[in-house]
This record gives C-alpha cells, structure tokens and sequence, in this order.
C-alpha cells in the first residue's frame, strides 16, 4: 500500500483503539508515532508502505531497529507499536502486539532471512501461510548454524541434503507440505545467489519418501531409467 492508503489505515486503527476502550494516553503515543512514521515516509518519497520501508524509516530517523528484540523501554514502544499497526493493515484485526519480522534466528543469517521475509509478504499468500513459510526458514537458518555455517553463502548441496533427511523423511503429510516450504525456500536463497543449489539439486522430489518401509530412490542410474521406461506397456491408453 502506498502512504495515503497506510494513512487512512492509520485512522482505522486509532479508531478501533478508542472502539477497544484503549487508555487515553496509550492513543495518543500511538498516533504521534504513527503520525511521525507516516509523514517521514512522504517526506523522503517512500512509494510503497511494507516492513522493510518501516524499518528503514524507525531506524534512520528514530533510531530504532524494528528487527533487534533488544531494545530500550521507549524503543521497545515504538517497536511494538509499529508491529501491531503493521498486523492490522494485514488482517483488520486488532491483536496482541507481535513483530514485524520473527526475530529467533541467529544473528549472521539476519540480512538474508529479512530479505526472504520481504519476498514473503509481497505475495499473495494468507497471513498464516506467509508466518508458515518464514517459520520454516527460520528452522532451516537454525539447522544451518548447528551445522556450523558462518555465512549463508557456506550453505552446500549435503547441508541442505541433510537438513531434508532430519526434518521430513519418513514423516506424515504435515511434514510433506512443509518439505514443499522447504523447496520454496532453498529455491529463493539459490536464485537470488546466497546459495550454490537449487532444490531440485538437492533433493529432487521424492527425496526422503517412503514406500512400503523402503525409501524411494533419489537418482536413478542410466540402466534403470531405460529398464523402467521398457517395462511399461505402450500398447495400453495407460501405458
């Protein structure tokens, strides 16, 4: 949304503050630092309203990073404040206060996660599948640290591999719609060059699956792809 739109949602929210029976004086600091944000991003040319423009703006001219849970009572107001505006213009719900970003992951992976966390949010996905897939990001970013990566960069095929097989094999459906979030995920990391492979290279589909108590192969060999293209019987509609 552009900075009318976010303004008019603005009012929206302040409304439903008063409607809520909110103290007088919680209002009232909600509105100057909803004011002042909003303004800041007019004045500087800000054309679209979305997490990380908000924290560019709190953290150049308020000095508050929106990202950092490690914050000073008054920032931690403005932190707070800016998350839960932020969730309204998403749901039209007036909820307990929660963050921008989700903040549990290590500190050397930050900058890629938030850039995922933006990539998230422009879709047009539901607000739980978009928590869902940043959810699951974070999980891997978490592994990945165990793993004892220092830069995201370091992230290689038998990581990811080895993530996949801890995480999914053998598991039941939840598990394999979030092993799709998992693609999606190495997917982006791979096309915008913070990892060396795609999820297809590393675990093309049917990796971890079981059937019958057996796994089912990831690659199959040059002999076995022409002895099960043979054995099928095209002389069928099926076949």
């Amino acid at each position: 949304m552009d900075v009318t739109q976010a303004k008019a949602m603005k009012t929206r929210f302040i409304d439903t503050l008063i409607e809520r029976g909110s103290p007088k004086r919680g209002i009232k600091n909600t509105e100057w630092i909803l004011g002042h944000l909003l303004n800041k991003c007019e004045e500087v040319g800000i054309g679209e309203v979305n997490p990380k423009t908000l924290r560019i703006v709190t953290l150049h001219y308020m000095d508050v990073d929106i990202m950092d849970p490690s914050l000073s009572y008054g920032q931690a107001t403005i932190r707070a404040t800016v998350s839960r505006f932020w969730t309204f213009c998403n749901t039209g719900e007036l909820l307990a206060t929660t963050v921008i970003y989700p903040v549990n992951i290590p500190q050397r992976f930050k900058e890629p996660f938030m850039e995922f966390c933006d990539y998230v949010d422009s879709r047009q996905f539901a607000s739980a599948t978009k928590r869902s897939h940043k959810d699951l990001a974070m999980k891997a970013l978490r592994y990945f640290e165990k793993k004892g990566v220092e830069d995201i960069t370091g992230v290689t095929v038998e990581i990811v591999r080895s993530f996949v097989r801890d995480e999914f094999t053998g598991k039941g459906r939840s598990k394999l719609n979030d092993s799709s979030k998992a693609r999606f995920f190495i997917d982006w990391l791979n096309v915008n060059g913070h990892i060396p492979c795609s999820a297809d290279e590393a675990f093309p589909y049917g990796f971890g699956r079981r059937i019958g108590g057996k796994n089912i192969p990831s690659h199959y060999t040059p002999d076995e792809v022409r002895r099960t293209m043979a054995a099928v019987d095209r002389s069928t509609p099926i076949g």
